[in-house]
């Protein structure tokens, strides 16, 4: 399965130079599977025989958690997020596990989040650029130390589970026809390269590091807020 996926922005104003490009990632599960994706930072797909994946993290999870059908028949699915000692736990659970049926769970997580999901699987190998991965039984956990590029991870025995991460320093919170606005948050020493049209697009917003009449914008190590505007 691919999972991530790229979306094109719709006013043309900004190209991103690195693979923050991808925006949100696709994944899809069916029968007792369960998936979710994030647009920051990670995928996740859960194939196995349990209805019931529990995310918990360090942080406290990004507004917009949601569920996308992706058929024409409905996919109940149950989302709670409870807090404890300062942990976020997401609870995905299907409300009916007789009939296949397919969606996503959409979660949003900031860099350098701890995360650990739980769910019933024996053994997991992982494989991939990383900074931190502990397993025991059921439970795993993932700590993210600057950009990890990505991460495989697959399961022994008959229950399987497959995880795909791509973390992403920049995240596209708007887009129209007119306006594009971007969040940029970046860990210490990161950077990333904003390419701009100097022909369609203004800044609303001094950007530092970069000049309105540059035609590449580097930012680093820090949260930035930039608007594009189309002339």
């Amino acid at each position: 399965m691919h999972l991530p996926k790229n979306i094109p922005l719709k006013a043309a104003l900004l190209t991103l130079a690195l693979a923050a490009s991808h925006g949100a990632h696709a994944a899809t599960f069916q029968d007792e599977a369960i998936a979710f994706a994030t647009n920051n930072p990670m995928s996740l797909t859960v194939q196995g025989d349990d209805v019931t994946v529990n995310l918990t993290t360090n942080v406290s999870l990004l507004p917009g958690v949601h569920v996308e059908q992706n058929e024409e028949a409905p996919c109940p699915i149950g989302l709670t997020t409870a807090n404890e000692n300062g942990n976020d736990t997401l609870t995905i659970k299907r409300a009916d596990n007789t009939q296949p049926c397919k969606a996503v769970v959409v979660v949003n997580l900031t860099e350098k989040s701890s995360v650990r999901f739980t769910q019933r699987t024996p053994s997991i190998d992982a494989k991939g650029n990383f900074g931190k991965i502990s397993t025991h039984a059921e439970h795993m956990g993932i700590t993210f130390q600057g950009r990890a590029d990505s991460l495989e991870l697959r399961a022994a025995g008959v229950a399987t589970a497959r995880i795909r991460v791509q973390q992403l320093p920049i995240s596209l919170i708007s887009v129209s026809g007119r306006h594009v606005a971007t969040n940029i948050s970046l860990p210490a020493g990161a950077t990333a390269d904003y390419k701009i049209d100097p022909a369609s697009s203004t800044f609303d917003k001094g950007v530092p590091g970069g000049n309105p009449s540059d035609t590449t914008i580097r930012l680093s190590g820090s949260t930035v807020v930039g608007a594009a505007r189309n002339q």
